[in-house]
This record gives structure tokens, sequence and C-alpha cells, in this order.
């Protein structure tokens, strides 16, 4: 399976930043969801690099947007 984009590739994941839609990571695994409607959980051994290569491909991570649409919230009601 071609996983690449922008010439990035991801050693040992099998799917394309295409593929997905969505991630959360834990402290033990990512859960991703593909555009497929399935959730699949990754253990990579570079975490870190993982995480860079799902933000360098624009994937949203759902904890990031969860924080932010609270912030937005309070902002709001302190008004």
């Amino acid at each position: 399976m071609n996983n690449t984009l922008a010439g990035i590739s991801f050693p040992g994941f099998d799917y394309a930043a295409t593929e997905i839609i969505r991630f959360k990571e834990t402290i033990e695994f990512f859960s991703i969801m593909l555009k497929d409607g399935h959730v699949i959980h990754y253990s990579p051994a570079d975490i870190s690099s993982f995480r860079n290569w799902l933000l360098h491909n624009a994937i949203p991570d759902v904890a990031a947007s969860c924080a932010e649409q609270i912030i937005t919230t309070i902002r709001h009601l302190s008004v």
C-alpha cells in the first residue's frame, strides 16, 4: 500500500495520510479514524515522529480541536 503524501512516508504504517480523517493520541497508542469509518489503533516505535508525520500531513488532532472549542466557549461566556 502506498503510504506517501508529498514524498513523506511513515515506515511500518499501512495507511496513507489521505485515508485518515483524524487522530487522538493516548499514552500507549494512537486512535485513528479512517475515511471508510473504521477506527484503528497504532503503537509506533517513535511516537514523536509519528505525531509529527500526522501533523505535517494536516491530520486533525481530536484533543487539540476539543481544547480549542472549550477555550472559545469560555471566552464567549466571560464576555
